[in-house]
């Protein structure tokens, strides 16, 4: 599910370690695109795997769609 990108400043009050992640993939040239879908087929399988193993520090996930994505992350280790 894409969620919509809220415009303005959000804060938390959070006295905790807290990372922000934007991650995403373009593919510049198509026929690379062989090349690139394991890639990007393994990174359902890797979140799936995080939200199975709390203790691992992946709060939470929100897809930006085509490719981009932001992770919340407990602390930078």
């Amino acid at each position: 599910r894409i969620m919509p990108i809220e415009p303005g400043r959000k804060t938390i009050d959070n006295s905790e370690d807290l990372v922000v992640f934007l991650i995403g993939a373009r593919i510049n040239k198509w026929w690379l695109l062989p090349l690139a879908l394991p890639i990007l087929a393994s990174m359902p399988r890797m979140l799936a795997e995080l939200k199975k193993n709390p203790e691992l520090g992946l709060l939470g996930v929100q897809n930006l769609g085509l490719g981009g994505m932001v992770q919340y992350w407990r602390s930078l280790e």
